[in-house]
């Protein structure tokens, strides 16, 4: 069970998270300053620091949240029965696709994020790592229990659904961000994926 202090430590850095997260989503990364942060959240500016080295740091916070979240959703569904590895890919789009939607300015601000880092091409944001093995797993455990053919690439369908998930978010963007619009896809895509991927 997790500790008064720790606990502590974990509400301060979701404090900081939604504080930075609000402001960048008003006016912008460039334009917010640590101290305008700091104030936001109701902490001392160095305990910032404390928590995160930069303020683009910020956005790691904004993938644990989701993670936690597709974390919960999976618990609900166990790995028997038939077809639910499928219902566990589902579980597993669903929380970040649902995040992206009720979120609109922050997810344009996270996306701008994660296409200017100076390393996108060299290095997986940390968030998206932890999804795609999630995903991994998933496929794997399907794949184990019958759910899924005994000869599919687990490597390819992972790289299937995370560009399912990547571009949806992107092309919903460029596409005016209708609410309803980002879940509809991803489901016709995830089936898609899962008619090759049925056993």
């Amino acid at each position: 069970m997790i500790g008064r202090v720790e606990k502590r430590k974990q509400d301060t850095r979701q404090r900081i998270a939604h504080a930075a997260l609000e402001l960048f989503a008003k006016k912008g990364i460039d334009a917010t300053t640590i101290a305008e942060i700091s104030e936001a959240a109701d902490i001392g500016k160095g305990t910032f620091f404390t928590y995160f080295p930069t303020k683009e740091d910020v956005f790691t916070e904004a993938g644990s949240l989701i993670l936690e979240r597709i974390a919960a959703s999976l618990q609900a569904v166990p790995l028997d029965g038939d077809g639910s590895a499928s219902v566990l890919l589902e579980r597993a789009l669903l929380p970040g696709i649902e995040w992206h939607e009720a979120n609109l300015r922050l997810s344009r601000v996270w996306l701008t994020m994660i296409l200017r880092q100076k390393d996108v091409l060299e290095v997986r944001d940390p968030s998206i790592e932890a999804f795609a093995a999630v995903v991994t797993g998933i496929v794997e455990s399907g794949k184990a229990a019958g759910h899924f053919r005994a000869d599919a690439d687990v490597r390819a369908a992972c790289d299937l659904l995370l560009g399912l998930y990547l571009m949806g978010i992107v092309d919903w963007h460029q596409r005016g961000a209708k609410p309803g619009e980002l879940k509809a896809t991803m489901r016709r895509g995830l089936d898609l994926v899962l008619r090759g991927l049925r056993a």
